[in-house]
């Protein structure tokens, strides 16, 4: 059954003392992309923008990214932008989340996986921000394969999806 509101919700939040949804923003690819990313970062496709309602309120950040590599070691990352501020690096050696193995094809897998990531910005103002994924990858790592596997041309989805909560 369908919940319809013209306000928060939940109204006051779980319990009661705020975290309720305002709006939100999604933004998803299916087009399968590759990018050089030995030791280089760059800005992937899903990119959304957002304006806050109230100064003091939050950006919920959740964004999947569907990914394999086509390199013979190392790793990749995954990145966040606010307009121009890093938020999470896509450096691996300041990336709280970790990362994936760039190996597919020298370790006998050939598959891309999903790789999650949450976070909670505080902007504390109501201008309108531009929220990016962006990936990287050690020397080593080749390409950096988006929405596909090395077999798989068109293989996945990335999302990325915005929430504006109350505090």
């Amino acid at each position: 059954m369908p919940i319809f509101t013209n306000g928060l919700f939940p109204s006051g939040g779980e319990d009661g003392q705020g975290g309720g949804i305002i709006q939100t923003v999604f933004q998803d690819d299916t087009t399968a992309r590759s990018f050089n990313i030995n030791g280089a970062t760059h800005t992937t496709s899903l990119q959304a923008s957002i304006t806050l309602n109230d100064s003091s309120n939050k950006v919920v950040i959740m964004y999947n990214v569907n990914a394999s590599g086509d390199g013979g070691w190392g790793g990749m990352f995954f990145g966040l932008v606010r307009d121009s501020t890093t938020l999470v690096t896509a450096n691996k050696n300041n990336n709280p989340f970790g990362g994936l193995n760039c190996a597919a094809m020298g370790n006998g897998h050939n598959q891309s996986l999903n790789f999650p990531i949450f976070f909670i910005d505080t902007p504390s103002d109501t201008s309108s921000h531009t929220y990016k994924v962006v990936i990287n990858g050690v020397l080593g790592c080749g390409n950096g394969l988006i929405n596909r596997s090395n077999a798989e041309t068109a293989a996945g989805r990335s999302t990325l999806f915005l929430y504006e909560v109350c505090s």
